[in-house]
């Protein structure tokens, strides 16, 4: 299959939650509690998804499309804590469960980079929780290696998110 990239506007809203919903309920299973990924809803967070797509706040949503559906999205925005005006940001970087390990997710991550690159950035930035061991290896298989950050969160109980960075 050949993926096409482009920006993601209202109408994907819906496929936008789709893929982040199903990515979430297969990639953290077993990391955030059950009853965390069970009560997951496409239709709640679409419409999340549609108030983000129309506002005008510096982040940049684009899509990953594979025969003629959405089966893939980035966020990409400057980075939320980073002093440094060069370093962006990757918020989120979700692949359909039935598409990883296809070369897909490398497909959408050159294309990610060179977004970010195209548009001034030197260096990126994400965070993936400290758990999530199949996620951090693909980012590290993609040129990031963790900074030495770490953040608690809560997602139904605490975990620890690492930051990763590379430059671009």
């Amino acid at each position: 299959m050949t993926l096409t990239f482009r920006a993601a506007d209202s109408e994907d809203a819906y496929d936008l939650a789709m893929v982040h919903t199903l990515s979430w309920q297969s990639a953290y299973w077993g990391i955030v509690p059950a009853y965390v990924l069970d009560n997951l809803s496409a239709i709640d967070r679409a419409e999340r998804f549609a108030a983000e797509l129309s506002a005008s706040d510096g982040k940049h949503f684009f899509v990953a499309e594979g025969e003629g559906r959405v089966i893939g999205f980035a966020l990409l925005q400057k980075n939320r804590e980073a002093s440094h005006p060069s370093t962006g940001e990757i918020v989120a970087f979700y692949l359909l469960p039935d598409e990883w390990r296809k070369g897909y997710g490398r497909q959408m991550m050159t294309f990610v980079l060179g977004e970010l690159l195209r548009v001034g950035f030197h260096h990126v930035t994400l965070w993936v929780l400290e758990d999530n061991v199949r996620a951090r290896s693909f980012y590290e298989a993609c040129g990031f290696l963790p900074d030495g950050q770490t953040r608690d969160i809560k997602v139904g109980k605490w975990l620890v998110e690492m930051c990763y960075t590379r430059a671009l």
